[in-house]
């Protein structure tokens, strides 16, 4: 199993034009990213830390490690927003 790498997350508020509070998780390594961002958006009914069980490497690690900016985005079918009215 490849060994966990280090990182930190900043949750970042906002909100959708329809007024609803959403937030993305800036997940980050120790290291400046070289390359561009890349936004992970979930399915319905989980949360964006999905992509981030307790493992020794996900996905996210891989593209933090491999120099990617990467944020998580809790869209309104996400289990951490407030209960809601939605349809795809």
């Amino acid at each position: 199993m490849a060994e966990s790498i280090q990182t930190s997350e900043q949750i970042v508020p906002f909100t959708a034009g329809d007024g609803m509070p959403l937030n993305l998780i800036h997940v980050r390594g120790t290291a400046e990213p070289t390359r561009g961002p890349v936004i992970v958006v979930h399915g319905a009914g989980v949360r964006a830390n999905l992509f981030r069980p307790p493992v020794g490497q996900t996905f996210v690690n891989a593209l933090v490690e491999h120099g990617y900016d990467v944020w998580l985005e809790n869209w309104r079918a996400s289990i951490d927003m407030t209960p809601n009215e939605w349809t795809l």
